[in-house]
Formats: C-alpha cells, sequence, structure tokens
C-alpha cells in the first residue's frame, strides 16, 4: 500500500520491498517479539499492581539493555528483531 520510494526514503536505500518473500519472515517475527514483550509488561504490571514485588526496575533494566542492543546491533532489521526477542 506504500510506495516502494517512500519505503526507500524512510528507512535507506538498502530496504527493499520489491518482493514481499524478505519482508514476511521479519514481520512474523517481528509479531512474536511484540507478543513475547506485551505478555512480558502485563505480567510485571499485575505483579506491581498487587504489590507482591517491586518489579518496577527490572522492567527499566531490561529496556536499558534493550536499548544498548540495538545500539551496538543494528546493520540489518534482522538483528534489530533478535536483539529485541533476545
Amino acid at each position: 500500500m506504500i510506495p516502494s520510494f517512500l519505503w526507500k526514503t524512510l528507512f535507506g536505500a538498502h530496504f527493499d520491498v520489491g518482493t514481499y518473500g524478505t519482508l514476511a519472515p521479519l514481520l512474523i517475527l517481528y509479531a512474536i517479539t511484540t507478543g513475547v514483550y506485551s505478555l512480558s509488561s502485563v505480567i510485571i504490571t499485575y505483579e506491581m499492581s498487587r504489590k507482591i514485588a517491586n518489579t518496577s526496575w527490572v522492567q527499566l533494566a531490561f529496556s536499558g539493555m534493550l536499548a544498548f542492543g540495538v545500539y551496538l546491533l543494528h546493520n540489518t532489521l534482522h538483528q534489530v528483531i533478535l536483539v529485541q526477542l533476545v
């Protein structure tokens, strides 16, 4: 639905959407990653609401590690998604 030139402008010249065969596995992996992150956020929020544990620092630490990991490994979209999943 979005023209190829817009993808290249927003994400760089190396982002090729000419063949959706290479894009589909990334979208599936990103959907799995987003699901895992969402589930962990819900669990942490639930634990915090019940005052069972003070886990807000854990979420903050993992967010910092995620940003640092993406900073180190960001050559391809596949690397970025794998860093988020790990």
